[in-house]
């Protein structure tokens, strides 16, 4: 959806225009490679998919979305239409019922990933261990003496077997400090700043990327608007039985706290198609320029998501790898 903006003197030129932003759509169907795809296939054709105009949205593109694409992201990127249904959540009800039901049946197996967010003020340290089929521990404990988490890192490490590699703390709270002493000691921990620009997953076998890779690795940098929109939309693909399959992705019941906090993490998308969450805190939000009464996270679930965060670092920690490893930039 395009919209061009009408200026004060051609307002004053004009005292019959009314409005200051004159919207124009722009569909996905008006892209010349999706209408030739739906042409064809409205012919009983098999579409060719061949891109007609280079750098605008593909039939293949387009059927992708389609099929993936949640009801308001494909109201808003596909029909260029404002969105006048219901909030949509990263972590649907369904999907957070089907991960309790699978954690009775799947077998969780190594590697294993941890993800650690720091206190920072009054919150607690969370850690939580998780593999590719779910989660396998979360902790969430006060440690007002800041070098319990180092410690608690390395005993979480070695009760899952987790690789130092594996490990991603968030820098805020302390974490980058927490970081750099396990660095220190020889353990080469990660960390990541959750208002970063999105980042691209890295092929685990060294393989060079191909070029589809890197044109949808681009892309990504576009449809997140900061690397934690991503990180949430990584992490809630876990759960998407389309994504994961009949057996499921398991995280117990017994982690109460994790599903609320997952289960009410908006799906949020700004001007631009760009997904993104509320803010974490009032008081960051403020210093970042914002308006001051947008609800933020803390607003919606009454305390900090620490859990939810560490649990989108594992999955993160999992997803990409460490970037030039062996000149020893982690």
């Amino acid at each position: 959806m395009m919209a061009m903006t009408i200026t004060a003197q051609n307002y004053a030129t004009d005292r019959n225009l009314r409005l200051y932003r004159k919207v124009i759509q722009i569909t996905a169907h008006d892209s010349p490679n999706v209408l030739r795809g739906i042409n064809q296939a409205a012919r009983g054709m098999d579409p060719d998919n061949k891109v007609v105009l280079p750098g605008v949205l593909t039939y293949e593109q387009y059927l992708h979305r389609r099929a993936n694409w949640s009801e308001q992201r494909q109201c808003k990127g596909l029909d260029a239409e404002f969105w006048m249904g219901k909030e949509d959540w990263l972590f649907t009800g369904d999907w957070l019922a089907h991960a309790k039901q699978a954690a009775l049946t799947v077998k969780l197996e190594g590697p294993f990933y941890l993800g650690v967010d720091p206190a920072e003020g009054g919150d607690s340290s969370s850690f939580v261990a998780s593999c590719r089929k779910g989660v396998a521990e979360v902790l969430s404990v006060k440690t007002p003496d800041t070098n319990e988490v180092p410690k608690r890192t390395l005993a979480m490490m070695n009760k899952w077997g987790i690789a130092p590699e594996n490990v991603v703390f968030d820098r805020g709270g302390g974490g980058q400090q927490h970081a750099d002493r396990l660095r220190a000691a020889g353990y080469h921990v990660r960390s990541v700043g959750f208002g970063e620009a999105p980042t691209i997953a890295l092929k685990r076998s060294g393989v060079t990327t191909h070029l589809k890779e890197k044109i949808e690795a681009r892309e990504d940098k576009v449809i997140y608007k900061n690397l934690r929109a991503q990180m949430y939309d990584e992490a809630s693909q876990c759960l998407d039985p389309a994504m994961f399959g009949v057996e499921g992705y398991a995280i117990s019941a017994r982690f109460t706290e994790l599903h609320r906090q997952l289960a009410a993490m908006p799906r949020l998308y700004d001007e631009e198609g760009r997904l993104y969450l509320p803010p974490k805190r009032r008081k960051s939000h403020e210093q970042e320029g914002g308006a001051g009464k947008v609800r933020t996270i803390n607003d919606i679930l009454g305390c900090s998501p620490d859990e939810a965060d560490a649990y989108v670092m594992s999955v993160y920690a999992r997803n990409h790898r460490p970037i030039n490893r062996r000149a020893g930039a982690i």
